[in-house]
């Protein structure tokens, strides 16, 4: 998952906000070793996810603005370094999720990779990704 290439795939917990509601994007997150993975895309990505016939269909990873929406927010930082990287962001919304994760295996298109030096001083590598699909798992790995 933390090769730079286009695509990467794996099959991790991933915690879950937004899931059911089509009105905003869905972020999925979840860490193994050292990585933390962080999929941002519509739950309409999600197999098995049904939403009611009367909603509209909005397919948030869809919007070709949102790699622009990152890079712009890395040339930001690049000006103002006070303020916090999405990387941070990513890494503070991550932790404030109280669901517990669900196993799933996915693939996604990388929209961005970088690190972060924790606290403690371990490096944590954070790939942000919009899925092609995420499936619920039968087991661990």
């Amino acid at each position: 998952m933390s090769e730079p290439t286009a695509w990467f795939r794996g099959d991790l917990g991933l915690q879950i906000a937004g899931y059911g509601s089509v009105a905003s994007p869905t972020f999925m997150a979840g860490r193994d070793g050292d990585t933390l993975v962080a999929l941002i895309g519509s739950a309409h990505h999600l197999i098995g996810y049904e939403p009611a016939p009367d909603m509209h269909r909005v397919g948030w990873s869809g919007l070709p603005a949102m790699f622009q929406l990152l890079q712009e927010d890395v040339e930001r930082r690049e000006e103002h370094p006070g303020r916090r990287s999405v990387f941070d962001e990513v890494l503070h919304f991550s932790e404030k999720m109280e669901v517990p994760p669900v196993y799933c295996e996915f693939l996604a298109r990388r929209l961005m990779h970088g690190a972060l030096t924790l606290d403690d001083g371990r490096e944590l590598t954070i790939v942000i990704g919009t899925p092609l699909y995420v499936a619920m798992a039968d087991g661990h790995g």
